[in-house]
């Protein structure tokens, strides 16, 4: 299977999702390299092997109610809240009929192919009362990395040097530490939801790869902008310029093949 295919099961998940949410008037916004791909590609970075939305709070916590019995049977909702073995704490729509191995990771591992989808949540007004809330979740989402790095620590993404040390720390603590991954993951629910999204001027993916980057004015995702993706049209924050330079910088200019990043190495065809 081609990078191309996998990208069109994962337009079809998108597709049956976003019908859910048109259905029961749920907010979704592109984030990130699928922002990224509907402004500089109108569809998929030809390289890029995944998809990912936001829903603020409300939204996903409505989403994540009725979406078991919205789904054609091939696709489920992965939630750590319903599955103890789901190690991540955004949610996830996989295909069942299809699986990747990655060895992006220190273990190759398997799943099935997904798209992720991402809570949008608040934060206060004060500005040190922001940095200490930006910094918690953070804080706490390292120690849950460090209680899953097989599994949550990709060991071929480009990271700034404080990261790269914070790799090698685990990389050493975990073989004597043991943190309860299950802790850690309602720790940073309670702390994402302590800052409402409808009372916030400022929101944001504090779960996404780009961390603090990916935080900004609420206003950008009120009403939110159509944009082109593939043979669809899907929901995105307005301003997206400021949001793509403060992500990814000078973001119309691809990277170079050397620095081009995806997940997946091998798919197969599950058996049901």
């Amino acid at each position: 299977m081609t990078i191309r295919e996998l990208q069109l099961i994962e337009l079809d998940i998108l597709k049956q999702v976003i019908a859910v949410c048109r259905e029961n008037n749920i907010s979704y916004f592109m984030l990130g390299g699928t922002l990224l791909g509907a402004v500089r590609h109108k569809g998929f970075i030809p390289w890029d092997d995944d998809i990912d939305i936001g829903m603020p709070r409300d939204d996903y916590e409505r989403f994540i109610e009725i979406i078991h019995d919205a789904l054609p049977e091939y696709l489920k909702l992965q939630y750590f809240k319903d599955d103890i073995e789901y190690h991540k704490y955004s949610i996830r729509v996989i295909d069942k009929r299809y699986k990747v191995r990655r060895n992006d990771y220190s273990n190759e591992i398997e799943s099935y192919i997904w798209i992720d989808i991402f809570p949008l949540d608040g934060m206060p007004s004060s500005n040190i009362k922001k940095r200490l809330h930006i910094f918690r979740p953070l804080f706490v989402r390292l120690l849950y990395a460090y209680s899953n790095f097989n599994l949550l620590v990709n060991m071929k993404r480009r990271r700034k040097i404080f990261e790269m040390v914070l790799v090698r720390i685990g990389m050493f603590i975990t073989k004597i530490i043991k943190f309860d991954k299950r802790k850690q993951l309602y720790r940073i629910d309670r702390l994402l939801k302590k800052y409402t999204y409808n009372d916030s001027g400022y929101v944001g993916n504090f779960m996404g790869a780009y961390k603090s980057k990916e935080l900004f004015p609420k206003i950008y995702y009120q009403d939110g902008a159509m944009y082109d993706f593939e043979d669809i049209k899907l929901r995105g924050p307005i301003e997206y310029d400021k949001i793509l330079i403060q992500m990814y910088g000078d973001y119309m200019t691809p990277l170079p093949p050397e620095e081009r990043f995806s997940h997946s190495i091998i798919l197969d065809e599950a058996n049901n």
